[in-house]
């Protein structure tokens, strides 16, 4: 989740100062002439896909489509070249990264015309915010300072600009936030200028960011007041949300909670009205913790599970990020490959020439065989690398999907004890659920942890349900003296949906008290769980409820282990045994030591 912007490049320069509807509105009526110019149309439909791509995303994509096949047919390449840019535009804002690329990269190529240098510094520019949103930092610098150059020697003060600006942004990416300052500065004088002054609140917000992570805070909200006053006066609603969350931040800093609430409540608004989830989710998270500081416990479990529900939607998007980086790089070592196997095949045709005489076609077959199972096997290598990548990567995705999925359930358990039990209690409870979550979240980025740790994250699981149901259940441990639970290395929270399922789905059904037993042994290559309830068992409890109870995070740790099992070659695995009183559940896991 990023408060600052980049600048995405489009040719729309004639709108610029004009609010949104109204350059719409007049689109629209010039596109409902009859007779107009195809060249007329093409230009009037890529700025009405420019003017709507980020409230009507397919709408944009037909305006664009449509526009490209007028300019194919008129074979006028600026029109050709200005439809790709802008279907890479669409889809960069689509998050499709690997469309977007190749939609520039077409645009390149189509790019034949008089002044096709600035056009193409506008296209650098979008492919560097590309690897900028993907942290792929040297290439988006490599992109900007190709801008740059064109700008320079073109004297545009727009592309300068955007080059200083988006320079700015990834050093502040990288931490070295005092020098973007330098060039924040430079974009700042630039875009006081009348025909760039759209740019000013943009710049603005960077500068008021760059001054907060250096905890100027006086510097920062003076330059966040000027970038919201001028967001409002162009009517640009992103901005606006962007800046108020930063400002709610700071506010929340210096202890002005009341302030925070407000201005973290209207970007909360803003986000959800322009589609923002990742910063509407960031702005809930700043909500949260005001809430937290003004003592408003109930407001502050509420506002926290907003930003559960969309941080989850947000992790499907991220994996998609990683699959493109994956895929991107995949191609490009594929090729590399290949290259240097079609390298090796002409070498050794060359020596084989030189050999001559009667044996050169033999050899020549036999090189070619050669060469065929060489290039097969250096393919299966790069795909099996890459396989490997994208299961690694889907491990990150499916933890990371199961932790909000986690801390959620946690949080219901949370607003029911808070709402029947006495202040005090209430905020024993919250103290737990904190140490919870902060481990929860330390071990979200790991592939595995200590088996110590993970049992200690289980047992302050145990305790907090237990405080909820009011030790309608006990619990007990218990490991193999043989397992040395420092050195041997699990997935994390891998039992704890079990241990969730039974405590709500088996014990809190049954009358009377129940007891959970959890037991870790080694068996050969192997580390086997079992946990066992004496709650009302499956069938019972689907009898109850009208349907097969399959919770979303056992589902999601099954999906974990059958990965486990394809990198690691092993028979990992879950049994679900319903017994005469409760459930007994088995993982099984190979044995990983630290050292």
């Amino acid at each position: 989740m990023k408060t600052k912007l980049f600048l995405l490049v489009f040719f729309m320069v004639s709108c610029l100062g004009m609010a949104q509807q109204t350059v719409v509105d007049s689109l629209k009526t010039l596109l409902d002439k009859k007779e107009v110019p195809d060249t007329l149309r093409t230009i009037y439909l890529l700025n009405m896909a420019h003017a709507i791509a980020t409230t009507n995303k397919p709408k944009a994509t037909q305006y664009t489509q449509e526009a490209l096949k007028i300019a194919k047919s008129n074979n006028w390449n600026v029109g050709i070249a200005k439809a790709y840019r802008q279907q890479g535009n669409v889809y960069y804002l689509k998050s499709d990264f690997t469309q977007a690329l190749q939609q520039y990269h077409r645009a390149l190529d189509a790019a034949h015309f008089e002044g096709k240098n600035l056009f193409d510094a506008t296209v650098y520019s979008n492919i560097a915010n590309i690897y900028a949103d993907m942290e792929e930092f040297d290439r988006a610098l490599e992109n900007y300072s190709k801008l740059l150059q064109i700008a320079e020697e073109t004297d545009s003060k727009p592309q300068q600009l955007i080059a200083i600006f988006n320079i700015a942004t990834v050093q502040m990416d990288q931490g070295k936030d005092s020098l973007a300052v330098e060039n924040l500065q430079k974009a700042l004088s630039l875009s006081e200028e009348k025909p760039l002054q759209i740019y000013y609140p943009t710049v603005c917000n960077n500068l008021g960011l760059a001054y907060q992570h250096l905890e100027d805070y006086e510097k920062a909200l003076l330059y966040y007041d000027k970038a919201l006053k001028q967001a409002e006066i162009i009517e640009d609603k992103a901005t606006m949300a962007i800046v108020l969350t930063n400002m709610g931040k700071i506010y929340g800093y210096q202890e002005q909670t009341r302030k925070a609430e407000t201005t973290l409540l209207k970007s909360i608004d803003l986000n959800a009205e322009t589609g923002a989830l990742d910063r509407e989710a960031e702005s809930w998270l700043a909500l949260s913790e005001t809430y937290q500081n003004q003592g408003k416990g109930t407001e502050a479990l509420a506002a926290y599970k907003k930003y559960i529900v969309l941080n989850d939607s947000i992790q499907d998007r991220e994996q998609q990020v990683e699959l493109v980086k994956k895929d991107l790089s995949y191609e490009h070592q594929k090729e590399q490959a290949l290259s240097q196997a079609e390298i090796d095949r002409q070498r050794t045709l060359k020596k084989t020439v030189i050999l001559g005489g009667s044996g050169l076609l033999l050899a020549l077959v036999v090189i070619l065989v050669l060469y065929k199972k060489k290039r097969d096997a250096v393919e299966a290598k790069t795909v099996s690398q890459f396989e490997s990548k994208v299961d690694k990567t889907k491990l990150k995705a499916l933890r990371s999907q199961l932790n909000p999925h986690f801390i959620f359930n946690s949080l219901n358990s949370i607003h029911d004890f808070v709402a029947k039990n006495e202040k005090t209690e209430a905020k024993a409870y919250l103290v737990k659920f904190a140490t919870l979550m902060r481990q929860t979240l330390e071990n979200s980025e790991k592939e595995a942890i200590p088996l110590k740790e993970d049992l200690e994250l289980l047992t302050t699981y145990f305790e907090i349900e237990q405080k909820r149901l009011q030790h309608k259940f006990s619990f007990k441990i218990t490991v193999d003296p043989s397992i040395d639970v420092e050195n041997t290395l699990v997935p994390p929270l891998i039992l704890q949906p079990f241990a969730e399922n039974s405590i709500w789905h088996g014990i809190s059904q049954k009358t009377g008290t129940g007891h959970i037993l959890v037991q870790v042994q080694k068996k050969e290559e192997m580390i086997l769980y079992s946990i066992d309830d004496d709650g009302v068992g499956q069938l019972k409890d689907a009898t109850k409820n009208g349907k097969t109870n399959k919770s979303y995070g056992m589902k999601l740790t099954k999906n974990r282990i059958a990965i486990i099992n394809k990198r690691n070659s092993v028979q990992g695995h879950v049994r679900l045994i319903d017994k005469k009183q409760g459930v007994r559940v088995e993982v099984g896991l190979p044995l990983q030591l630290a050292f």
